[in-house]
This record gives C-alpha cells, sequence and structure tokens, in this order.
C-alpha cells in the first residue's frame, strides 16, 4: 500500500510565469486596500517633524482628505506664507461642494489629517509627497488636462489662486473623486500591471541603501 501511495503521488509541475505575476498582483491589492477603521484599532499612520513638533495621521478615507480640502480652502484664507507657496504646489486635489463651487488643495495639506497652515509651512522640507499621494490615489483619479472636465477644472484653479495673485505651475495636475472621474469618463479597469508596479515601489521604499542600488544596477544594467 504504501509503494501504490508512492507510485500515484505525481510532483506538480513549476507555476507558469503569469500565475507568479498573479500571485504578486493579488497580494499587491492586499496591501494597498484601504484598511477598515475601528474604534478598538489606535491610528498607526502618524507621520512628525522635529522633536516637540505635533503628530500628524495621514488621511485614512475619502471623507476624511475631503475635509482637508474644505479646511485649506480656510487656512489659505488667512495665512500670507502660505499664499506665497501656492504656486509651488504641483498635485492638487479637488471636490465639488454644495453650491456647486471647485475646492482645492494641495497633496502635502490634503494627506494629513488636521494639517494647518502652519504646520504646512513649518514642515514643508520634511513631508513626503509621495507618500501623500500614494495614499490619496486610493480615492482619487488624476484627470486629463485636455478633457472638458479638465478645462473646467484648470479654470477654476488657476481663478482660485489668481485671487492671490499666483499661478498654478505648468507641472500641475488635477486630482478628483473615483466617483466623479467615473461619472465624466466612466469606469476603467484597474491595470494589474499598475498594481505591480506599486507593489515593487512600495517594496522598494523598505530596502536599506546597500539593496537598493542593487535592484537599480539590474533595472538600468549597471
Amino acid at each position: 500500500m504504501r509503494d501504490k501511495a508512492k507510485s500515484e503521488h505525481v510532483p506538480s509541475s513549476p507555476a507558469e510565469p503569469t500565475d507568479a505575476i498573479s500571485k504578486i498582483v493579488d497580494f499587491g491589492r492586499e496591501v494597498l486596500a484601504p484598511q477598515p477603521r475601528t474604534a478598538q484599532t489606535p491610528r498607526t499612520n502618524l507621520a512628525h517633524w522635529g522633536e516637540g513638533c505635533r503628530l500628524y495621521a495621514v488621511a485614512s478615507d475619502l471623507p476624511g482628505a475631503l475635509s482637508n480640502i474644505a479646511r485649506f480652502g480656510k487656512e489659505v484664507e488667512r495665512s500670507h506664507a502660505l499664499q506665497k507657496r501656492l504656486a509651488y504646489a504641483r498635485s492638487w486635489y479637488a471636490y465639488r461642494d454644495e453650491e456647486g463651487h471647485w475646492r482645492f488643495g494641495p497633496s502635502k495639506f490634503v494627506g494629513y489629517d488636521g494639517m494647518t497652515a502652519e504646520g504646512y509651512i513649518d514642515t514643508a522640507e520634511d513631508r513626503d509627497g509621495r507618500r501623500t499621494e500614494a495614499q490619496l490615489q486610493q480615492w482619487f483619479t488624476a484627470v486629463d488636462p485636455e478633457s472638458e472636465l479638465g478645462t473646467q477644472l484648470s479654470s477654476a484653479l488657476y481663478g482660485f489662486l489668481a485671487s492671490y495673485g499666483k499661478a498654478p505651475s505648468t507641472k500641475m495636475r488635477i486630482n478628483v473623486p473615483n466617483d466623479v472621474h467615473e461619472k465624466h469618463f466612466g469606469a476603467t479597469a484597474s491595470d494589474p500591471h499598475d498594481i505591480l508596479v506599486t507593489t515593487l515601489i512600495a517594496a522598494a521604499k523598505t530596502l536599506p541603501p546597500s539593496h537598493l542600488e542593487k535592484l537599480r544596477a539590474n533595472l538600468f544594467g549597471r
């Protein structure tokens, strides 16, 4: 019986490359998916700069991000220092309020809950836009500037900044909530390769410098 059992055992064949990619993509979906918040779960997505500085929590859901955009509008009204920095922002996030007006906020402000004008100025050199972009892109999508919606948004952003004597960066991009983007452009299926690339970038950021250099050498053939 033991010999028969051995003879019936067929070793599994190696997984195809596409299977490996699928597994990585599935893993990436799990890692990148927004996690539900509960009252018992402490917030761990905190960022702070310098000893004794206030802690800022990275935005954890769409309502929080929209609230941050609304707060930016109020903060910029009262802060001359914040007004001076408006032209430097490249990635803007927008939503339409109940009165039909577009409201805007830059990534490094919208991406942190409780951010203030003072906090934005004081931590300008230390905040990582890549972190806020990765977080916000769960709920927002960039708008094609050549589209009708893109033209409308650009005009509104120019008007907003002009009220403070500023103009947007020539490299600006404007993002809107996913449901707004879908309403104007239709639903777009997520590209597994995009998820794969995002997962690899997130993994690369955890590497020590020596291993990151090895990765660069292999990618660019150095």
